[in-house]
C-alpha cells in the first residue's frame, strides 16, 4: 500500500541585505524579487503582478535555483513591467 504525508524541512540561508535575485523562465517572462529589509520586499513576477511584502521572509523559499543580480537590474525590470501596466491602460 502506498501511504502520501508531508514533511516540512527547515532551511537557513545568510544574505546580506538588500538582496535581488531573479527566477529565469525561458517561456514566458523573468520574475525579480528584492528583499530590500527586514520589513519591506517586493516581487514583479512575469511583467503584470508587483506586489510590495510586509514580510519578505517569504520570498526566500524562491531563493534557492536563482540568480542574484543587481539593484540597477531590478529597477530596470520593475520599470518595464510598470510601463507594461500603464499601456494596459
Amino acid at each position: 500500500m502506498k501511504y502520501k504525508f508531508k514533511t516540512e524541512v527547515e532551511n537557513e540561508i545568510e544574505i546580506e541585505l538588500p538582496y535581488y535575485f531573479k527566477i529565469e523562465n525561458s517561456h514566458i517572462a523573468d520574475s525579480y524579487f528584492a528583499i530590500i529589509s527586514e520589513n519591506v520586499g517586493i516581487s514583479n513576477w512575469r511583467l503584470n503582478d508587483i506586489s510590495s511584502i510586509s514580510c519578505p521572509q517569504i520570498l526566500l523559499k524562491w531563493i534557492e535555483g536563482s540568480k542574484q543580480i543587481t539593484a540597477e537590474e531590478f529597477k530596470t525590470a520593475l520599470t518595464q513591467s510598470c510601463n507594461h501596466l500603464i499601456n494596459l491602460i
